[in-house]
């Protein structure tokens, strides 16, 4: 992905893996993403149906998922696959169902339990996912974190 979208590698805060001397971000130091969280939003919800910023999105929700709200980050994912699972055909061929599931586990596990409406957005991402044909997602949707979980109609 290297070289593919420049800019988009910038307003995703990942174009530079790992920098000692930086203040924030590209130094691993995340605990300020609240700053930048309106920005990473608004690109993501529109441009986010591309394989590319989808993948650099989830690069940054993986460089910094300890500080990454989990609200946001399925809201965000909903706002994308919800109404357009059909149409993201760029993702096919992707690891990128793989990633958004692991990131669902991620958070699922990182603070449980998990509020009631948080556990129904996670849970309704992994029924897209495993729409969308990822094993995993059909896997985690079995697990401990959703066993109990029920999304209304």
């Amino acid at each position: 992905m290297r070289g593919e979208a420049p800019i988009a590698e910038t307003l995703m805060f990942v174009s530079v893996e790992h920098a000692d001397l930086a203040v924030r971000y590209v130094n691993g130091d995340w605990s300020e993403i609240w700053r930048i969280l309106p920005l990473i939003d608004r690109f993501v919800r529109a441009g986010g149906w591309a394989a590319s910023v989808m993948g650099l999105f989830l690069t940054l929700c993986e460089r910094a998922k300890a500080s990454y709200p989990a609200e946001a980050f399925a809201d965000q994912i909903l706002a994308i696959i919800d109404d357009k699972a059909g149409e993201l055909k760029g993702w096919h061929g992707t690891f990128i169902p793989a990633r958004i599931a692991g990131l669902v586990q991620h958070f699922a596990d990182h603070d449980p339990p998990m509020s009631l409406p948080l556990a129904q957005k996670f849970l309704r991402i992994l029924d897209l996912l495993v729409d969308m044909g990822d094993r995993r997602s059909a896997a985690l949707q079995l697990g401990e974190a959703f066993r109990e979980v029920r999304v209304s109609a």
